[in-house]
């Protein structure tokens, strides 16, 4: 769900506008540090500005001009995959500097979970290289926060060899446990914590920063630090409700690449989605789909390549098709029709609505959707969530459902914000420069770039900066 490469969805966006105080010691056998950490770069705030862009002009404007000098690091840490199994893990460790006093002293830490990747040698520790990584350097490390940033079990020399993909149990300790060796490494690297601690990410790190906070508000191992508020963005959170769209005729954006992430991750956890892949996916698609994604090529090379479908999850003739989804309906599809219309009846028979606890799934993706639906707890710590009501990947609706499902059950008004940076300007807005600078930035967009630019190039950077905003508002510095 993060930056889908735009090559491959101009075509889409075109079809669907003719369509209408660190050194704290490990506990429980995992966030172990097991390496020092390794200096990766150091940009000076020209030289982030420089990188940032190279990467889309005008983003450092956008994004405001760095305070403070960052240094990556790397650090490698141990975790659990999605069976229970010990593996390990790396994160980027992004430390300020410099004379301005937010480069100084003690710091707030930011986590930061990014978004889906479809490359496994995708690196938070390397911002040259991933706009995504040189984003949270410049909003936040650059501001005076520490960043630790976890690439996720499978992923930049983790020697897992699956991912666990929305698997919010899996990767709840994932994160946790990055930030428990990253305590250890921060003496290693002369900086030291406040004792503020602040959770965020995007898309799939969306997802996961809210089930990060769920785990350190719910389980009794805790890090030892508090978490002081959150701030998720776009993110999946009501995963059972979005299964249902997608497979009831409303298909996002990129379902070839996500679905087969989800898919592949819940099959490796719980064993019951289907017998053999070849019960979800035709027959072109089948072979080596289950080691596909995340793996060593781009979505867009394995489109050329034949091992996926461009857009099209669901056949031409595959019922019901949805009003302004047509394009995700066609004879190159991804997903056999028996497998949809099982789910279909699924859906018809164990309707799951507002509460996701009172429905019982019969079909193994809509158990798994249900058990990672993170509408099954109310937040203790201030919460915003931030995303635009246009997005055709991670739907408005995951906020909106998550948000409702939060204040149904007692939590206070006064301690969440639903912010949809695709909207008006209201009376003492405390987010009216990031929407005015939304709307610039869409304004200056091509009508055919806005659905693919969208989630992850004209809602995140403003999202980003509201999230920070929040945090500040929250005590931070």
């Amino acid at each position: 769900m993060n930056q889908l490469k735009r090559l491959m969805l101009l075509a889409a966006a075109a079809a669907l506008s003719a369509c209408g105080g660190g050194g704290s010691s490990t506990s429980g056998g995992t966030g172990a540090l097991l390496q020092d950490p390794q200096s990766r770069s150091a940009l000076a705030p020209a030289a982030l500005q420089a990188v940032l862009d190279g990467q889309q002009p005008g983003l450092s404007a956008v994004l405001g001009a760095p305070t403070c000098t960052v240094t990556t690091y790397s650090i490698k840490y141990s975790t659990l995959g999605a069976l229970g199994e010990a593996t390990d893990a790396t994160a980027a460790l992004m430390v300020p500097s410099g004379p301005a006093a937010v480069c100084n002293g003690p710091h707030p830490v930011v986590i930061y979970a990014h978004g889906t990747e479809e490359k496994t040698s995708f690196d938070m520790a390397d911002p040259a290289a991933h706009q995504e990584s040189a984003e949270v350097a410049a909003v936040y490390a650059a501001q005076g926060y520490i960043v630790v940033a976890p690439n996720y079990a499978g992923y930049a020399g983790s020697s897992l060899r699956y991912h666990a993909y929305l698997n919010g149990s899996q990767q709840s300790i994932d994160v946790r446990d990055a930030y428990r060796a990253a305590r250890v490494a921060f003496a290693k690297v002369s900086t030291s914590e406040s004792g503020k601690l602040f959770l965020t990410g995007v898309s799939q790190g969306g997802y996961v920063a809210m089930a990060t906070q769920r785990l350190m508000q719910l389980s009794a191992d805790l890090t030892g630090v508090p978490v002081t508020a959150m701030a998720p963005i776009s993110g999946p959170y009501a995963m059972s409700l979005l299964t249902d769209a997608v497979f009831g005729g409303s298909p996002n954006l990129g379902g070839p690449l996500f679905l087969p992430m989800v898919l592949n991750g819940y099959q490796k956890a719980y064993g019951d989605i289907y017998a053999s892949p070849s019960d979800v996916y035709e027959a072109q698609y089948a072979t080596g789909i289950e080691t596909l994604v995340p793996g060593a090529s781009s979505f867009t090379d394995l489109v050329v390549a034949g091992k996926l479908p461009q857009l099209a999850l669901f056949a031409a003739d595959s019922l019901p098709q949805n009003a302004g989804f047509e394009i995700f309906f066609n004879a190159d599809h991804l997903v056999k029709t028996s497998f949809r219309n099982t789910i279909l009846a699924d859906i018809t028979a164990n309707p799951c609505a507002a509460n996701p606890a009172g429905c019982s799934p019969s079909t193994g993706l809509r158990k798994a959707a249900r058990r990672n639906d993170l509408r099954t707890y109310v937040p203790n710590v201030p919460s915003l969530l931030c995303g635009g009501h246009n997005d055709p990947i991670s739907f408005w609706a995951n906020a909106q459902a998550t948000a409702g499902y939060f204040t149904a059950n007692g939590m206070q008004s006064s301690r969440l914000t639903l912010l949809d940076i695709d909207s008006p300007v209201g009376s003492s807005d405390p987010y009216a420069a990031m929407k005015t600078g939304f709307q610039a930035a869409l304004a200056a967009t091509a009508p055919d770039d806005v659905l693919p630019a969208y989630h992850g190039f004209l809602v995140t950077p403003f999202c980003n900066l509201a999230a920070r905003q929040f945090f500040e508002r929250a005590g931070a510095h």
